[in-house]
């Protein structure tokens, strides 16, 4: 069995693609599969992907359900075979020595989910930020009020993924509610580490529909999780301040 298994959702991502597939490859921890799961890529994505898993064997690559990244992200987990599950986004890049520092703090402290401090970087890959370090911890409750989780600095471990969990794989504000739902039973704990450059890109999936995703976090609060009207409201506020804030804060 490897140490972690690596889940990429891709989707006409070849311009990004080699620098964050050469960030895993780069990674001081070598015991690891790579999952590759594609949502019907009609630019180059397909052509580097043959390219990457003909070099190195821990690369595996599937179709996905062309149902969004949170579908292709389930698919990934449910043929994993290790401990722990990694998440990158086509267009991030990792440090070098994330996923060993990372599982290192995660194994000495006992934790099962974690992020990490990263920066962002803009489309042609210039830094557009000083280092963002999310809150040292998360419970369900506060997350409501206060996110930051990068979902390419995750690390969870297997067992946190139920079938329900798995089974929530709504586009858009997937990986919200996955954070949720792991976050009423398990905290989640700030690895203390620079592990992520986070790509702000115009293309990007994130960046698109912003309106569809501001209705998703409303329907997750209200119907998924019971939440009042007027509190409902307030967290949505909060959340738009929380996105102004830190694009300010870049």
């Amino acid at each position: 069995m490897v140490k972690v298994s690596i889940i990429i959702p891709t989707l006409n991502a070849a311009r990004h693609l080699t620098a964050s597939l050469d960030s895993v490859i780069n990674q001081t921890m070598k015991d690891f599969e790579v999952l590759i799961i594609d949502d019907g890529s009609t630019d180059n994505t397909m052509r580097i992907l043959k390219e990457y898993s003909k070099l190195d064997n821990r690369f595996y690559m599937l179709n996905g359900d062309r149902l969004g990244p949170g579908s292709a992200r389930a698919k990934g987990i449910l043929k994993s075979r290790s401990d722990f599950i990694a998440f990158l986004d086509s267009d991030d890049i990792w440090m070098t020595d994330k996923l060993h520092r990372q599982i290192g703090f995660m194994e000495a402290n006992s934790i099962g989910f974690t992020y990490t401090k990263y920066k962002t970087i803009s489309d042609s890959g210039k830094q557009t930020s000083k280092l963002v370090s999310p809150k040292s911890s998360f419970t369900f409750n506060e997350y409501l009020y206060m996110r930051g989780i990068t979902t390419s600095s995750v690390v969870v471990r297997r067992e946190f993924f139920s079938s329900n969990i798995l089974a929530k794989i709504q586009y858009p504000a997937e990986d919200l509610r996955w954070w949720l739902l792991i976050l009423k039973d398990h905290r989640g704990y700030l690895a203390p580490i620079d592990g992520l450059r986070y790509r702000i890109s115009q293309n990007s999936i994130s960046s698109k529909n912003k309106i569809r995703n501001l209705m998703s976090v409303w329907k997750i609060y209200t119907n998924e999780h019971s939440i009042g009207i007027l509190k409902a409201f307030i967290l949505i506020v909060l959340y738009i301040l929380d996105v102004l804030w830190r694009r300010v804060k870049k």
